[in-house]
């Protein structure tokens, strides 16, 4: 079982690894395990959490209704910033946020050598 410690490590270093302003660990039903988040940060992070567990929820539900298969990912896009989730096991999602400048691709990676390392350890 993976201690308070070392998911702290994982997800500063994810959060600093892939340029994060926001980082959390979420079960499937949508409450905030664990989160790295910004001293600046206004939002309440339980609604944050169970939202992100909606979307990829929904996004799974969609895919599996048109015999597409289960998404590995969901991304949203807005002008200010970008959402990755991103399943961490079979009762967790790891969620990252990023401002629009960062590279989507440096997102996905990081946050899936992550999600990978949390569903060896949870």
């Amino acid at each position: 079982m993976i201690t308070k410690g070392e998911l702290e490590e994982i997800l500063s270093t994810l959060k600093d690894r892939a340029e994060l302003d926001e980082v959390a660990l979420v079960t499937r039903d949508g409450l905030l395990v664990a989160s790295s988040t910004s001293p600046q940060a206004d939002f309440h992070e339980e609604v944050f959490a169970a939202m992100s567990a909606t979307v990829l929820a929904s996004a799974e539900t969609a895919m599996q209704e048109m015999k597409k298969g289960i998404p590995s990912w969901v991304v949203v896009v807005s002008d200010e910033a970008r959402l990755v989730a991103m399943g961490a096991g079979e009762k967790a999602l790891l969620v990252g946020i990023a401002g629009s400048g960062v590279e989507l691709g440096v997102i996905i990676t990081e946050i899936e050598t992550s999600a990978n390392r949390l569903k060896k350890m949870l």
